[in-house]
This record gives structure tokens, sequence and C-alpha cells, in this order.
């Protein structure tokens, strides 16, 4: 059954949300060379001002390492998955 116009520029506004909002979220992961690697430090910053500068800056960077580390653990294994 064909869609009528309203209905397919309906979807399509909707996979195009949905599709924003996902890359959205993804780019503000605290994972290096996202946006989330300038927020993670601001986040900090925010919530735990009564850390010293510099400790803030080492929480910051084991966060960003960490995390880095298992988002590409991610992509290795789900890369593996997918083509054996």
């Amino acid at each position: 059954m064909a869609l009528s116009f309203p209905e397919c520029a309906e979807k399509m506004l909707r996979y195009m949300i949905s599709l924003s909002g996902a890359l959205a979220l993804l780019n503000m992961a605290p994972v290096f060379w996202l946006d989330g690697q300038y927020s993670t430090l601001s986040f900090l910053s925010l919530f735990l001002p009564f850390l010293s500068e510099d400790t803030r800056e080492k929480l910051c960077q084991f966060l960003l390492w960490s995390i880095s580390i298992l988002f590409l653990l991610n992509i290795f294994v789900s890369l593996y998955f997918l083509f054996i």
C-alpha cells in the first residue's frame, strides 16, 4: 500500500529526528576527539568544585582514556562479529 505524501514526510522527519538525537548523544560521549572531551572537564568543575584543578584534570584524563578504550573495544568487537 502506497503512503500519501503527508505520511511519507512525517515518517522521513521522524527518522531524521531519531538520527539527529542519536548522533547528539554519541557526540557527547566522554571520548577523545568528540565534544564530550571538552564537556567532561566542565561537568567535573560544575559537580566537583571542591577538588583542586589539578585533581579534576587528572580525573578527566582518567575518564577520557578509560571510556575511549571501552568505546574502541566496543567498535572492534562489533566489527568482528559483523564480519565473521
